[in-house]
C-alpha cells in the first residue's frame, strides 16, 4: 500500500516538472535560437489547456478538496456505482526525538516566499526575487521509476572514437576519402552538406600517424556563433574519447599543448567553434592516458585525398589499416569510417549521431562522442534552481506571455552548476523570441556560490549579457528555503505541495463499484498529440461499516496478495476515500530505527526534506479523496450538490460490447442534444434529442443500435454533446 501512495504522490510531482521543463525549453530553446520548436510546443499546451487570455489561466489556480466533515456518516449499502475522483489531499507526519529544522518543501517549490532574496538591477527597473525552485525535484520520473519511463531501442554505448565533425551530414553530395602511406591513414571530407541545407559545406581531415599514433584533425571552414546554432544539427562537438563516457571541456583552438584526459569542445549557443583553417594535434603520453592538444593556424589540408569511398547516410564504410595504430593504449588494424565525421575503433557507427540532441546541444554531443548512453532525458540539461519573482502558480502566465497579477516587471533566473552558466529572460509578450539574457561562463565561479547541501544561491554582483554583449542587469544577493522547525516529541504535519498546485482541469478519474465484488477505476489522459488515452485498473472490493478493501485483479491470485484497506465516509452523493500510511513501522521494529528508511523514502520520490531527518520516532503519510457520484441522476438537486460546469465524461467501458453508458453534468436547467456519430461524420445515433433536462448528473446508455434499432460495426465512434454554449465530442471503441 506505501507503494501505491508514492505511486500516487509521484503522478503530481511528474506534473509539476512536466510545467517547469516547459519553461526550461523556453529559456533554453530561446537562448539557442530554437524559439520555433519551442512555440509549435507551447501550441500544443495552448490547444490542450485553451490558453488563450489570461483569465483561461484561473483554472490553474491553488484548489482546495477540503471539506466538512461533520454530517458526514458510513452508509456501505451505497457504494456501488461510478464516482468522480477529485485530486488527492496529501499529508505527511513526523514526531522526532530532538529538535532540528528542516527545509520547507512549498519554498522549495516555489510555493511559498524562500529566505533572503536576489536583487535585480538594471538600467529599465530593479526588481526582487523571493521565490525558490530546486530542479532535482523536478527529475521524478526520468529515473528510478521503471515502470514508468520510457526507454528507447537506439540508446547508444560506443567505444573508443575520434570525432571531426559528428552533427548530420549528408554524403549523397560531396566526397569522403580513405587513403594511406607508409606513415597515415588519411580520412577526408570534401564539401560535405548538412543534412537538408545543401548550401552549409564542410571539408575537414583528420590524419592517424602509425609511428607516434598522433592524429591531427584539420579544418578549412568550420567557424559557428551563437547564431549559427542550426547549422549544428543534432548537436556538435569535436575531440577523442576514449569509450568510458567521461570528457574535458576544452577550447580545441587556442590549446597550445596542454594535456587532457578526454579533450572534446562541445559547441552550443553560448560559445562559439572557431576552426577556420585550424589544425589540432593530439599527441598521446607514454602509457596513453592522456593527449596533449595544441592547435595551429593552417592554409590547406596536408594529407593526401585522392581514394574515394562510399559511404551512405546514417551509415559506415569499414577500412582495413597496413600498419597498427594505437589509440588510448589499444592497438588497432581496421576503422569505421561514419558519414557524420566519426572514427570509430570498436563498433560500426551506424547512428545518425545525437538523433536526440537538440540543435547545437554541444553537451548532448559531446556525451555520444566520449562514449556515454543518451536516452534523450539528460537531466543535465535541466537547471538546477530556478529563482523568480512570482510564485509557481504563475509559471504557465509567464510562459504564455500574460501579465501576472500585482508583479509589475515578471523576471526568471535559472542556474545551471555543472555548465557554470546563468541564464535570465523577463516577461515577453505571447507570440515574441524572448531576449534571453546570459552570463559569461568564465565569471561564474567568482560570481556565484551554489550550496547543494543548504539548497543556498548566493550572487555576488553578477552581471548578465545580452546576444550585442552589452551588461543588461545584476544579479545580487542570497536565497534558500525557509526551514520547518521540528520539537522533540510533538508531532508536525510538514508543509505539503501536492494539493495547492493542481490544475483544475487535471483529466478526471473515475471509480466504479459492481454489485458482484468486481469494480475498476478509469483513468483518462492525452498524449503529446492530443489523443485521447485510457488506462483501466480492475479490482475486487467489500466493505465493512467504515473501511474498504481493494486488491487488484493480478494480485488476487497470489496467495501473498494483500487487500488494501481504506477509510470512507459518505454522505449523499459525497464519498471521502482515504488512507493512512506507516512506511517505515516494519523496519524500525527490525533494526531499531527508521532514519534510514526515511532517507530511502526521501530519496525515492525526491522529498528532500526528509533526508536530513534524525532520531525519527513517528513517520506516516495520508492521502484522502473527494469522490462525487456521477451514475445516478439527482432529483431534487439543491445548490449545495448542483456541478460546477458542464462536463462530458468518458463512456464506460470503453472499448464495449454490447452497452457503454455515457455521464455528463449540467450546472443549470438548458436544452440537451447527445448523438453518436461513425468517423466518416455520419449520424449514427440520437440518444437526446434537443429536450429541456434539469441541472445535475445524467447518464445514458447506447446499445450499440443506430437510430433504425439495427447493429452497427464494430469500430470506432464519437459521440457528441450540445447544451447551451457547451459543446464537447469524445470517442469510443466498439468490439464484435
Amino acid at each position: 500500500m506505501s507503494y501505491q501512495l508514492v505511486k500516487k504522490l509521484q503522478g503530481v510531482l511528474i506534473m509539476k516538472r512536466t510545467i517547469l521543463f516547459i519553461f526550461s525549453l523556453s529559456l533554453c530553446f530561446a537562448a539557442e535560437g530554437f524559439q520555433n520548436k519551442t512555440n509549435n510546443y507551447l501550441k500544443k499546451l495552448q490547444h490542450k489547456y485553451n490558453i488563450y487570455a489570461p483569465e483561461d489561466l484561473k483554472r490553474f489556480r491553488s484548489q482546495s478538496n477540503s471539506s466538512e466533515r461533520s454530517n458526514f456518516i458510513m452508509d456501505m449499502d451505497n457504494l456501488v456505482g461510478q464516482w468522480k475522483m477529485d485530486p488527492a489531499e496529501v499529508g505527511t507526519f513526523v514526531t522526532v526525538g530532538t529538535n532540528q529544522n528542516i527545509p520547507n518543501m512549498l519554498s522549495l517549490m516555489g510555493m511559498d516566499t524562500a529566505n533572503g532574496g536576489i536583487s535585480v538591477i538594471n538600467s529599465e527597473y530593479d526588481t526582487e526575487l523571493f521565490y525558490l525552485v530546486y530542479g532535482d525535484l523536478m527529475n521524478l520520473g526520468d529515473e528510478g521509476d521503471e515502470e514508468n519511463r520510457d526507454i528507447d531501442e537506439d540508446d547508444y554505448t560506443y567505444g573508443p572514437r575520434i570525432g571531426a565533425y559528428l552533427t548530420d551530414l549528408d554524403p549523397t553530395s560531396g566526397s569522403i576519402y580513405f587513403d594511406e602511406t607508409d606513415t597515415t591513414a588519411n580520412i577526408t571530407f570534401i564539401d560535405v552538406p548538412l543534412y537538408d541545407n545543401s548550401d552549409a559545406l564542410n571539408t575537414f581531415q583528420i590524419q592517424l600517424f602509425y609511428g607516434t599514433n598522433k592524429i591531427v584533425i584539420t579544418y578549412q571552414d568550420l567557424f559557428l556563433t551563437g547564431a549559427n546554432i542550426a547549422d549544428a544539427a543534432g548537436g556538435l562537438a569535436i575531440g577523442i574519447g576514449d569509450g568510458n563516457g567521461e570528457f574535458t571541456n576544452v577550447d580545441l583552438s587556442e590549446s597550445s599543448g596542454e594535456s587532457f584526459l578526454v579533450p572534446i569542445e562541445g559547441f552550443s549557443g553560448i560559445n562559439e567553434l572557431d576552426m577556420a583553417y585550424k589544425k589540432i594535434t593530439f599527441i598521446p603520453n607514454d602509457d596513453f592516458s592522456e593527449y596533449s592538444v595544441s592547435a595551429d593556424t593552417v592554409s590547406n589540408l596536408e594529407g593526401e585525398y585522392s581514394n574515394e569511398i562510399e559511404v551512405e547516410d546514417d551509415d559506415y564504410s569499414y577500412q582495413a589499416l597496413s600498419s597498427e595504430f594505437v589509440f588510448y593504449g589499444e592497438g588497432w588494424n581496421q576503422i569505421y569510417v561514419n558519414n557524420d565525421g566519426n572514427i570509430g575503433f570498436e563498433n560500426g557507427d551506424e547512428t545518425c549521431v545525437c538523433w536526440d540532441c537538440e540543435d547545437g546541444d554541444g553537451q548532448c554531443a559531446a556525451k555520444y562522442l566520449a562514449g556515454g548512453s543518451g536516452s534523450g532525458n539528460d537531466d543535465s540539461d535541466d537547471p538546477d534552481f530556478i529563482i523568480m519573482n512570482f510564485d509557481f502558480n504563475d509559471i504557465f502566465a509567464f510562459i504564455f506571455g500574460f501579465p501576472i497579477d500585482g508583479v509589475d516587471n515578471p523576471f526568471m533566473v535559472s542556474v545551471f552548476v555543472d555548465q557554470g552558466i546563468v541564464l535570465a529572460q523577463g516577461l515577453t509578450p505571447f507570440g515574441e523570441e524572448p531576449d534571453i539574457f546570459s552570463s559569461n561562463a568564465d565569471n561564474f565561479s567568482n560570481y556565484v556560490s551554489v550550496d547543494t547541501n543548504n539548497y543556498m544561491v548566493t550572487f555576488n554582483y553578477l552581471n548578465l549579457y545580452n546576444s550585442n554583449g552589452s551588461v543588461v542587469a545584476t544579479l545580487d544577493g542570497s536565497i534558500g528555503p525557509k526551514m520547518v522547525e521540528l520539537l522533540a516529541g510533538v508531532e508536525t504535519k510538514l508543509p505539503s505541495m501536492f494539493l495547492e498546485d493542481i490544475m483544475e482541469n487535471e483529466e478526471p478519474t473515475y471509480m466504479n463499484f459492481f454489485e458482484d465484488s468486481t469494480g475498476n477505476e478509469i483513468n483518462t489522459f492525452e498524449d503529446i498529440d492530443g489523443q485521447e488515452m485510457i488506462d483501466t485498473l480492475d479490482f475486487y472490493w467489500y466493505a465493512s461499516a467504515d473501511s474498504l478493501y481493494i486488491i487488484d485483479f493480478e494480485d488476487y491470485n497470489y496467495q501473498e496478495g494483500d487487500w488494501d484497506s481504506y477509510f470512507y465516509q459518505q454522505s449523499a452523493d459525497t464519498l471521502i476515500l482515504g488512507i493512512k500510511e506507516y512506511p517505515c513501522e516494519d523496519y524500525s521494529a527490525y533494526y531499531g530505527s527508521m532514519d534510514d528508511c526515511v532517507r530511502m523514502v526521501a530519496d525515492s520520490m525526491p522529498l528532500p526534506m526528509l533526508s536530513g531527518l534524525e532520531n525519527v520516532n513517528s513517520f506516516y503519510m495520508t492521502m484522502e479523496r473527494k469522490m462525487t457520484r456521477v451514475s445516478t441522476v439527482s432529483t431534487t438537486p439543491n445548490l449545495e450538490t448542483l456541478p460546477g460546469k458542464f462536463a462530458l465524461y468518458p463512456a464506460y467501458p470503453n472499448p464495449f460490447n454490447p452497452n457503454t453508458s455515457i455521464s455528463y453534468e449540467l450546472p443549470t436547467d438548458g436544452m440537451v442534444y447527445l448523438a453518436i456519430y461513425d468517423v466518416m461524420g455520419r449520424k449514427v445515433s440520437t440518444l437526446v434529442s434537443s429536450k429541456i433536462q434539469r441541472a445535475g448528473y445524467h447518464h445514458v446508455t447506447w446499445n450499440a443500435t443506430n437510430n433504425l434499432g439495427q447493429s452497427v460495426a464494430a469500430g470506432m465512434y464519437i459521440y457528441t454533446i450540445q447544451a447551451g454554449d457547451f459543446r464537447e465530442t469524445r470517442k469510443m471503441i466498439l468490439l464484435k
